[in-house]
């Protein structure tokens, strides 16, 4: 079991890989890789949304740790964002329907092994 403050370290570390990401983007546009690797992390976050919805409603029957943020934070930025990038056409729609199976595995095998390993480091 991981401590509460180890997730919080990983926390901290997975937003800040984020926000690196989302400096690449900017400061180099080009190649479409990047701008497609920080569309799966808004994918992902849009699928982490979805999670805490589900853990509170299922595991916790009320209120889970995040969900708020989860719902009045990033579900109306990742709506917001997904469907521009839909409108405006930033990538084909392939591309865009891709990060859905690619923020699964990034939510869900790559966080649940990045959150035990943080454990075993932390132990």
């Amino acid at each position: 079991m991981i401590s509460y403050a180890t997730m919080l370290i990983v926390l901290r570390a997975l937003s800040a890989i984020a926000f690196l990401v989302a400096l690449v983007a900017v400061v180099r546009p080009e190649p479409r890789s990047t701008l497609w690797v920080l569309l799966v992390l808004e994918t992902t976050v849009a699928v982490n949304v979805i999670a805490h919805v589900l853990t509170a409603a299922t595991v916790f029957h009320g209120y889970a740790p995040g969900l708020a943020t989860a719902v009045l934070v990033n579900a109306p930025f990742a709506i917001y964002v997904l469907r521009r990038v839909w409108r405006e056409q930033w990538v084909s729609p392939a591309a865009l329907w891709a990060t859905v199976p690619a923020s699964l595995v990034l939510h869900g095998p790559i966080l649940v092994g990045g959150l035990w390993l943080a454990g075993r480091l932390a132990a």
